[in-house]
């Protein structure tokens, strides 16, 4: 009994001590902590700007999300590396390096035009390091985060957060926010992360939901157009869009795979319905495939399976023998980029098609830019992004702020507006307007229409050139769209539906933005087909080349100029215009003047070779227009190479009688000339000769004369007979252009 009672008291001391020591303990713990946190705060801190969006910083917040709340996905994004200084340093004032690289890709006066990069090659030259990787992982761990995964191009790393770990972490504060009559959360501040890696980190993607990422609409004609119009067949768009001769001589999208970026899932049923009904082929097997992106991810039918169904049928119509790879993935903006990436970085799809997107506004700029580095890998491999610029005319985010669409917005993108096509024939008798109606919506309270307009956050890219874009009073802004074609609902397209779940009837008539996007990513997918029948380039990443088409005279037309039409801001116009970009294709006539835009020989016409003259044959540049080189070949087989530099300064090189085979050479020419219709004295040449300088050019050096010693694997007998006889000539005179494996 004692014992108990001994034993107690001491059970009694012992919590007496430590409740008169608990003040003591707390406080030191407390100390401690603040210690820590100011240890902490003492560190060299940076903003990372560009995080919240424009609709936020408009709002008032109304409470705070549970601090215990999951962000579904937040990603890392690294900045991509600089150029290196000749002495293999990087230069921290440089430009990424794939920003310096881009353009040669794009542009026909350089040697590595259309010089695509495959994805290993990228991640090595162009993405951000391994050891950048492990550098802002170990950051980001140290902050108590956990790493899921890193991206296989290395562009981003994938952390999983709560709102309380992702405001500790980087400093800001999540609100809730009532924007467009849903209730958001977004940062109020930009996030802050150690000066050690401020420099490695580009932006933070996941803080905030406030971009409704699937907002294009789906819009439906007016029951009383129904009765009178049943929407655009196959044949109808067919015929506006001069792509009858592309399948008629076989260019019907086989060998092509287009890659859609979509949330929900389709019935395959539905599609063949559709094939069967405009008796386009059959589908073949497999020719239709789905891919879940994101762990867990399973393809349901849903409300945006309408969207899904009705950019397949488009595209079926258009490019019957394509394979369509839908690619489907978690509906936020994290989830799009890690689908988009995952496209990407496998580089097996050369056309990609999205409906993905909402205002400008919805987005903060340095969130938008991670995008824009995925974008750039797809550019430097040689894929098209084909985007909607949206249904909302001039207002993106469907309120009275104008506002262009994202990611629409980004270079390298082909941006797609809307016309209103009613009378349907070829040779551009049809009649084709601006698309535009005033009347307010849920979604647009100053009316649909073909979006477009001037963007707040990127730069015009150097290859958006041609009338009405580089004037002198020309905004320096990218522009949107870049084309256009029908969208109007009320002269939309026959859309086959069945699934009751998804808000379908049946047949409809339907209108929208994404339906133009999906015809011009089938459309390109007919003319790759065709340039790779003929062994010619084919469009690449495709944006940077419908300029060219645009802003450099053409032996045909490629384009319908939309005259007329306007919305609540843009009219149309001679030229390019905000509401329907260059114009609405002519698909035929793209693939011709492609046939011919870059054949690699020298192409003039036989006609131009009387004896007694001397065999002269003008190079002229593809970016330009202009004459760069004359090759003259006379009868005792002496010649005279002379180029055309700037201001009109001319170099010779003088080739000694007995060199040149003036009649075989005639011979060839005149035999490529029977084939090919070529302009009087107009040449086509993939590179111009705009970099030969009297240095360059007199030490023989100049990379651009590489481009007249070397067939393509792939050209014709002719073309290749022709290139011995001119490599045998010029080889003497010039260096060959060193190729990188």
């Amino acid at each position: 009994m004692k014992k108990d009672m001994r034993h107690s008291r001491c059970i009694y001391h012992a919590l007496l001590a430590i409740a008169l020591l608990w003040p003591t303990l707390i406080a030191n713990r407390m100390l401690y902590t603040a210690l820590a946190v100011q240890a902490q705060m003492q560190r060299p801190m940076t903003t990372i700007y560009g995080h919240v969006p424009r609709l936020v910083q408009r709002a008032t917040p109304v409470g705070k999300p549970p601090a215990s709340m999951p962000l579904p996905r937040l990603e890392v994004f690294l900045t991509l590396p600089k150029e290196r200084r000749p002495n293999g340093q990087l230069d921290p004032k440089a430009k990424p390096a794939i920003d310096q690289r881009l353009p040669g890709l794009e542009d026909l006066s350089d040697p590595q035009y259309h010089g695509y990069y495959s994805p290993d090659v990228f991640k090595r030259e162009f993405a951000p390091s391994l050891a950048t990787v492990d550098k802002v992982s170990a950051y980001l761990r140290n902050l108590g985060l956990k790493i899921v995964s890193v991206a296989p191009n290395n562009l981003y790393i994938n952390i999983s957060a709560t709102v309380a770990s992702a405001e500790k972490a980087f400093a800001v504060r999540i609100n809730y926010y009532n924007i467009r009559k849903q209730q958001v959360y977004a940062p109020a501040n930009d996030p802050v992360v150690a000066a050690t890696v401020s420099e490695d980190i580009q932006c933070i993607v996941g803080l905030d939901n406030v971009a409704n990422v699937y907002n294009s609409h789906m819009l439906q004609a007016p029951s009383s157009t129904h009765a009178g119009f049943q929407g655009h067949t196959p044949t109808d768009l067919r015929t506006t869009y001069d792509i009858t001769p592309l399948i008629k001589e076989g260019a019907s999208g086989k060998g092509q795979t287009i890659a859609l970026v979509e949330p929900n899932d389709y019935k395959p049923s539905d599609i063949n319905l559709y094939r069967n009904t405009y008796h386009l082929v059959a589908a073949q097997a497999n020719q239709y495939s789905k891919v879940p992106v994101g762990n867990g991810t399973t393809p349901t039918i849903g409300p945006h399976t309408l969207e899904v169904e009705a950019d397949m049928e488009i595209m079926s119509a258009i490019a019957p023998d394509a394979s369509l790879k839908i690619y489907m993935g978690p509906m936020s903006t994290p989830g799009f980029y890690d689908t988009l990436n995952q496209i990407v970085a496998n580089n097996q799809e050369k056309i990609i098609e999205s409906g993905w997107g909402d205002c400008e506004a919805a987005f903060g700029k340095s969130v938008l830019s991670g995008l824009g580095n995925i974008i750039k890998e797809a550019a430097s491999q040689g894929q098209a992004v084909f985007v909607n610029s949206g249904d909302t005319n001039a207002y993106g985010c469907g309120d009275s702020t104008l506002s262009v669409m994202a990611p629409t917005d980004i270079p390298y993108v082909t941006s797609v507006g809307g016309t209103s096509l009613t009378t349907v024939s070829p040779q551009y008798s049809h009649n084709e307007t601006g698309w535009y109606d005033s009347t307010p919506t849920s979604y647009a309270v100053k009316g649909t229409g073909g979006g477009g307009g001037i963007s707040d956050y990127f730069d015009r890219p150097s290859y958006q050139v041609g009338l009405n874009l580089t004037t002198p009073t020309t905004i320096q802004r990218l522009q949107v769209p870049d084309v256009s074609a029908n969208a109007d609902p009320t002269t939309g397209y026959r859309i086959y539906c069945s699934l009751a779940s998804a808000g379908c009837t049946g047949w409809t008539v339907m209108g929208g933005t994404r339906l133009a996007t999906a015809l011009w990513a089938a459309m390109v997918a007919d003319i790759n087909q065709y340039l790779d029948n003929h062994n010619k380039i084919n469009m690449g990443s495709t944006s940077a080349l419908l300029y060219i088409l645009y802003s450099v005279p053409q032996p045909r037309l490629a384009y319908h100029d939309i005259t007329e039409g306007r919305n609540s801001i843009y009219s149309t116009s001679t030229g390019y215009d905000p509401l329907t970009g260059i114009g609405t294709p002519d698909a035929w006539n793209i693939a011709l003047d492609l046939e011919v835009f870059a054949p690699l020989v020298i192409l003039c016409r036989g006609a131009d070779l009387e004896e007694p003259k001397p065999i002269a044959v003008p190079c002229r540049s593809a970016s330009t227009n202009n004459p760069t080189l004359i090759l003259r070949v006379y009868k005792d087989g002496s010649g005279l190479l002379t180029t055309l530099a700037g201001g009109g300064i001319k170099f010779d090189t003088i080739i000694p009688p007995g060199t040149l085979n003036s009649a075989q050479l005639a011979a060839l020419l005149k035999k490529i000339s029977d084939v090919l219709t070529i302009p009087t004295r107009t040449c086509y040449r993939p590179a111009s000769f705009k970099f030969i300088t009297s240095a360059t050019y007199q030490a023989k050096s100049s990379p651009d004369l590489y481009c007249l010693q070397f067939p393509y694997p792939q050209d014709p007998p002719e073309y290749k007979e022709l290139w011995t006889v001119v490599q045998a000539m010029l080889g003497p005179y010039t260096r060959p252009y060193p190729h990188s494996s």
